[in-house]
């Protein structure tokens, strides 16, 4: 079962990258078509912080509180997440794999679960919005059906489940079969409750496994789904 899983994990990471890969060349050819544009090297320190405080900063977005707030939350979540990915490629192959220097670093292990938890928090409040229209302002997405954004949308909330789940199935191993110095809530501040213990070590690194294919799977099919449409704005302005 782990060796199906892996191999299929890997299989649609490498034809998702390919496509993307393909994709960001197809659309940097086509605006490669227009002109020049000439005079924008001045004031690059400017430049640079004023891209930073509109990105970093959501200042458009947070206009539409607390809309705005909730899609701060995923933006970045987004970005400061992505390390998980490698985290779950090493699992494949090693259940109890940690990513090097910072994998067992309280303070980067805080600031995963933390940033996990608010990016499922945040994303089941933008569907809410979208589906129930909760809130005083349902705003322009209540009724929308969209499915590029219902697509973004769940692709974000399961992977941020699987980043939780496979933090408890860690907690679990760790306090099963070592090294016991890291089966602590210093290490798993909000995740050590998630799996119920009792597993046996077999058990847990299966399921390890799988969570962290699943984890790839999903992932790398969002960039196929890029790498098919390349006017997906709603998946691409990420």
């Amino acid at each position: 079962m782990k060796i199906v899983a892996t191999v299929l994990a890997l299989a649609v990471a490498v034809v998702g990258l390919v496509m993307f890969i393909r994709m960001i060349a197809k659309i940097v050819s086509v605006v490669k078509i227009g002109q020049p544009t000439l005079g924008r090297s001045d004031n690059p320190g400017s430049r640079w912080k004023n891209l930073v405080v509109e990105t970093l900063g959501h200042t458009r977005m947070l206009q539409l509180k607390p809309i705005g707030v909730l899609h701060w939350l995923v933006m970045i979540g987004f970005i400061g997440l992505v390390l998980t990915l490698g985290q779950a490629i090493g699992q494949l192959f090693n259940p109890a794999f940690a990513l090097p220097l910072i994998g067992h670093f309280p303070p980067y292990e805080w600031f995963t679960e933390i940033l996990g938890w608010f990016t499922v928090i945040a994303i089941l409040g933008l569907m809410a919005v979208r589906f129930f229209g909760v809130g005083p302002q349902k705003g322009r997405f209540f009724g929308s059906r969209t499915w590029q954004a219902v697509f973004v949308e769940l692709v974000i909330l399961t992977v941020g489940i699987c980043i939780l789940v496979l933090r408890g199935l860690e907690y679990r191993l760790f306090e099963t079969a070592g090294p016991a110095e890291y089966a602590t809530t210093t290490h798993f501040p909000l995740t050590w409750f998630l799996i119920p213990g009792g597993l046996s070590q077999a058990t847990l690194e299966t399921a390890i496994v799988l969570v962290a294919a699943l984890k790839i799977i999903i992932s790398f099919t969002w960039m196929i789904v890029l790498g098919l449409n390349a006017t997906m704005g709603v998946a691409w302005h990420r």
